[in-house]
């Protein structure tokens, strides 16, 4: 806490509000979660590996923290939702963000490629990581994520539900 206030204070951020909810933030962060750290492996499918962890793991609600990597295939779903992105070459991931539960995972992710393009959409299976993936997964102790068929958007959406204590 005090590196946090310390720290806001030294950016000029004023407002005893702004600090409160940073405040409160992180103490929920760190007191209900728990830090998952992966490595994976060349030929390892990223986000197969994922949705095995968690099923393994028993993980019901967690979060992407960081992934920096590599990988040699390339399979997103860009944002038409009918077309998709195939290449093989070397990318270097950029960001992986989105949650991942017991009933599936809702992951974006950003890959540059050797000239610097980034490409980013949805992820897919067939993601083959080129040299490794190093991961920070986040699990949220005290909630479910599920997903649920909505009419409106023909996508299984994410529910949120509070474990029951």
């Amino acid at each position: 806490m005090v590196a946090i206030s310390v720290r806001l204070a030294s950016l000029n951020v004023s407002g005893a509000v702004l600090r409160n909810i940073v405040t409160i933030f992180i103490v929920v962060l760190v007191s209900n979660s728990a830090i998952h750290l992966l490595k994976l492996s060349p030929g390892d499918d990223l986000k197969s590996a994922l949705t095995e962890y968690c099923i393994c793991q028993q993980i019901s609600a967690a979060t992407i923290v960081s992934c920096v990597g590599s990988l040699s295939k390339l399979h997103l779903r860009l944002a038409s939702a009918t077309k998709f992105l195939q290449q093989s070459s070397l990318f270097e991931i950029v960001s992986l963000v989105g949650t991942l539960s017991l009933d599936g995972a809702h992951l974006h992710l950003s890959a540059a490629d050797d000239s610097g393009v980034v490409w980013g959409g949805h992820l897919m299976d067939g993601n083959i990581i080129h040299t490794t993936a190093e991961i920070v997964l986040m699990e949220l102790l005290d909630y479910q994520f599920k997903r649920v068929f909505d009419v409106a958007t023909g996508y299984k959406e994410l529910l949120i539900c509070a474990n029951e204590s």
